[in-house]
């Protein structure tokens, strides 16, 4: 049976591909318009862009970019979205012509010994080359682990004899993190609302509040993120503060229950009507009048506060 080591790139390709990419990498270069932008890029960090081209200015393009085969003599981005932003700014804000054409690694998909869709191949690609290019944020880490657990399926289903492992194992190995988080990821991929999700994504919400309120049902979340108009303010404390309420209201709830399960309405509906039925009898007057009536009176108080705590 063949096994599907833990290198990211190892065991992908087949035998040829695999002695090119360890001994010499297919290298060309590439005019930067040449290169077309990943969708799969679209919600990926893009953070510190200008400190970038400075250093690529200084010291010039250390990491080459990832591109697959040229369609049209275009050439679709696998990894370098952040150096090829930065390559831009310097040519269209410092007219650096010389960073117009750059080096590139081209990784074509169809060298996959494995059988999966080409969309698959394309995100298994993806995703390899950008772990292996830099050191991917936890939002990036989301994304991955999503496309991720496709490409499982894709290949289990597929590929019925392949040795993977299970699905926390196969996406631990190929992000290069522990199988606990890769459960944390998945937990809040699965059960985040939308609104949590997204300011997540936009690293508005921390993940620690992240992980917690994925393991909350869906009506508690919901209930959370109404309280605030913006995610970003959100902490911990504060969700150990509304879980705190929660689980006091939770009680209370309980014990109005129980209440409601053991109050018998009929009895005391009896017990009130009786008292009430004796004011009208003439022959009670004075004290034993006026005691009926406080009894009457603290009996149908009673009553009607238990009906609006219960209701």
């Amino acid at each position: 049976m063949p096994k599907f080591t833990s290198d990211i790139v190892a065991g992908l390709f087949n035998n040829e591909t695999k002695l090119d990419t360890e001994n010499n990498f297919r290298i060309i270069y590439v005019d930067i318009y040449d290169i077309i932008p990943n969708k799969r890029n679209e919600d990926i960090s893009m953070s510190d862009i200008k400190e970038l081209s400075e250093n690529i200015e200084l010291v010039g393009l250390q990491q080459n970019l990832v591109l697959a085969p040229p369609e049209e003599n275009k050439y679709l981005l696998l990894a370098g979205h952040r150096r090829l932003a930065a390559l831009k700014l310097l040519v269209e804000e410092k007219n650096k012509e010389e960073f117009r054409k750059v080096p590139a690694i081209i990784n074509d998909p169809k060298d996959f010994d494995f059988i999966l869709s080409d969309e698959k191949k394309e995100d298994l690609l993806w995703v390899s080359s950008n772990v292996m290019a830099r050191k991917p944020t936890t939002q990036d880490l989301l994304k991955f682990t999503r496309m991720l657990n496709d490409v499982y399926a894709d290949l289990r289903k597929n590929n019925p004899g392949l040795v993977i492992g299970t699905k926390k194992e196969y996406i631990a190995n190929q992000l290069n993190i522990s199988e606990s988080q890769v459960q944390i990821l998945n937990s809040i991929n699965s059960h985040l609302t939308e609104k949590a999700l997204n300011a997540f994504i936009n690293n508005q919400l921390s993940l620690v509040v992240a992980r917690d309120l994925a393991k909350m049902p869906e009506r508690e979340q919901l209930e959370f993120v109404e309280q605030f108009e913006d995610l970003s303010t959100v902490t911990a404390g504060d969700l150990i503060f509304f879980k705190k309420k929660l689980s006091e209201r939770k009680r209370q709830n309980k014990i109005n229950n129980n209440l409601y399960t053991e109050f018998n309405f009929e009895k005391v509906s009896e017990l009130y009507d009786e008292v009430s039925s004796k004011l009208t009898i003439k022959e009670l007057e004075g004290t034993k009048a006026t005691r009926a009536q406080k009894l009457s009176d603290k009996i149908a108080n009673d009553l009607e506060k238990l009906i609006k705590l219960l209701s």
